[in-house]
């Protein structure tokens, strides 16, 4: 999110990750005047005050994973990062600041909302949610998502960005075709390093994505995924394993005790003249190249959620992947902070 509010105009002041690699990533991104490598729990407002004084705007995105359908197997309160929002919701309000933006998934409604929305309360704070539709503000990607918006001066603040982010959309929607066709077709299976674009780009997302980077692009890595190529043929666009199972033959079939044990989410290929499905850890769910029998490669699925090739990711593959599908899309958050500045000024 906070690379979306730079590209609106908004400087960079601190940030606290816990992950060494996010941190990193964020360091080599943004270039912020300060950072912190721990817990969100463990950082005092004081001191964060003292290094930066009282910001306009705290931004957050607080780990999705207890809240979200896709985790069915550890959400809920029985997760160690359950209680990371409220941490944030506290932490903010220390810092005074006019606006706190807290996103996401929408599925969190059903958890912690009446305890963040109470902290934010208790600290003067009044409160307003919205959910946006990444695909709405020009990224290529249908990502439903939360925001939860506070504001120290009062609801009516809050009324007017929501309602400008309402009529915000832009009218057409861009396909995954648009946003990365021109990336080399074969991905990289072993060390990330700069590959050659293999032509120029041939439409407006395209010509945004590549505006930095005119010769090379890094991170058009993927998983190899041998194992999985054999089914990846029978999957046509737009489909997923499940409708595409009744074509599998019989010993591809016999990896599963039934139609209903497989998962709708698992082993989906891409449709070119749509935006995205959410994307989520491209390895782990089988997200395939709309043409290729292959897993999606980290800068294909990062062009999906809006981050320019510049926008370079550090770590080992699976790390990057999930990064990727943990980020709020920048296209988004640029939408929405551009808003906040109409509101604010």
């Amino acid at each position: 999110m906070a690379f979306g509010f730079r590209m609106a105009g908004f400087k960079p002041l601190a940030f606290i990750e816990i992950n060494r690699w996010a941190y990193e990533t964020y360091k080599r991104n943004l270039s912020p005047e300060r950072g912190f490598h721990l817990d969100a729990a463990k950082v005092r407002a004081k001191v964060l005050l003292e290094s930066t004084g009282r910001p306009d705007v705290v931004i957050g995105g607080p780990p999705c994973r207890p809240f979200s359908r896709a985790n069915t197997r550890r959400n809920g309160k029985k997760h160690p990062e359950y209680i990371l929002p409220v941490i944030f919701a506290k932490l903010s309000v220390k810092l005074k600041p006019k606006i706190i933006v807290m996103e996401e998934v929408p599925s969190f409604t059903k958890y912690l909302r009446e305890a963040t929305v109470n902290c934010f309360e208790r600290g003067g704070y009044c409160v307003r949610e919205v959910l946006l539709n990444a695909a709405d503000y020009g990224v290529p990607q249908f990502r439903r998502r939360y925001l939860m918006l506070a504001a120290e001066d009062g609801g009516g603040v809050l009324e007017e960005v929501a309602e400008r982010l309402a009529s915000a959309s832009v009218e057409e929607r861009v396909t995954v075709e648009e946003a990365i066709g021109d990336l080399p077709l074969e991905a990289l299976c072993s060390k990330d390093k700069p590959v050659k674009y293999t032509g120029p780009p041939k439409t407006s997302f395209q010509k945004w994505a590549r505006k930095s980077c005119r010769r090379t692009v890094h991170n058009h890595v993927t998983s190899r995924a041998n194992k999985m190529k054999e089914k990846m043929r029978f999957i046509q666009p737009g489909e997923n394993l499940k409708r595409a199972f009744h074509r599998l033959p019989d010993h591809l079939k016999a990896d599963f005790k039934n139609l209903g044990s497989i998962h709708s989410n698992i082993y989906r290929r891409l449709d070119p003249k749509r935006p995205s499905i959410t994307i989520t850890h491209p390895r782990k769910t089988v997200i395939i190249h709309p043409y290729f029998d292959r897993i999606i490669s980290v800068r294909e699925a990062s062009r999906l959620q809006s981050f320019p090739d510049d926008f370079v990711f550090k770590g080992p593959l699976s790390v990057m992947q999930q990064m990727v599908a943990d980020a709020v899309p920048p296209l988004l958050a640029k939408a929405v902070a551009e808003t906040l500045i109409k509101v604010l000024k």
